[in-house]
């Protein structure tokens, strides 16, 4: 089993449904750093960048995955899931909305949250900072 496979294959569903805290990603980058460079820990340069190891074989690579990327693409779906038509919308984006509701900006909430369907096509803002938002939905 490949790196990219343990890498990708174990994290990626994970970070689909729950996101990924920064502190993950950057152990991640570590570990493979460490795996490819079999550096066991110590704090020595490399001698290739890993940015360069994420391009393609045919490109001097090792097609190595870019986790950062990957996850900014998982991101970017998520958020082209929630901005269908509702009737077209899965389960999940009807209670993110909610949660997101339930965190928007204090001058919004005069209205009631069941008037607050979607940031995105609404003009209200979304507290990001308010303790009751899941990370995955800031």
């Amino acid at each position: 089993m490949s790196h990219n496979t343990l890498v990708g294959g174990y994290t990626q569903y994970l970070t689909r449904v729950q996101g990924m805290p920064e502190s993950t990603v950057n152990n991640l980058k570590k570990q493979t750093d460490d795996y490819i460079w079999a550096k066991d820990g110590e704090k020595k340069a490399n001698t290739i960048a890993l940015t360069t190891l994420h391009k393609p074989k045919d490109q001097g690579g090792l097609g190595l995955l870019d986790i950062e990327t990957r996850n900014e693409a998982i991101d970017a779906k998520r958020l082209q899931t929630l901005l269908l038509p509702p009737d077209l919308q899965p389960t999940w984006c009807k209670m993110a909305m909610r949660q997101l509701a339930k965190a928007a900006v204090k001058r919004f909430t005069n209205v009631g949250e069941a008037a607050l369907v979607s940031p995105f096509t609404q003009k209200w803002r979304v507290n990001m900072s308010a303790t009751n938002l899941p990370e995955n939905l800031k």
